[in-house]
């Protein structure tokens, strides 16, 4: 039980070291990008009408028709 309370306090203090020999970033040294030199990376849309998505199509397709009809039922009961 003390050897493990002794690597618990060893551990606390080594995080305690590293912490007081952190460096203070200065945001004034560091260069901003301009406009024109920003680039959009490559976008790759998914798709859910992949074959690999055929479960998640499955699920947004229950979602959906499951909102449909509570919303046809709720009309149709307040109605008649």
């Amino acid at each position: 039980m003390s050897q493990e309370v002794y690597k618990y306090i060893e551990t606390a203090l080594e995080k305690k070291k590293t912490l007081f020999q952190a460096e203070v970033i200065n945001l004034n040294q560091i260069k901003k990008k301009s406009s024109k030199e920003f680039e959009l990376p490559n976008l790759n849309f998914w798709k859910i009408k992949d074959k690999s998505n055929n479960d998640q199509l499955r699920a947004v397709t229950g979602i959906c028709f499951m909102f449909i009809s509570l919303v046809v039922m709720g009309l149709y009961s307040n109605l008649l």
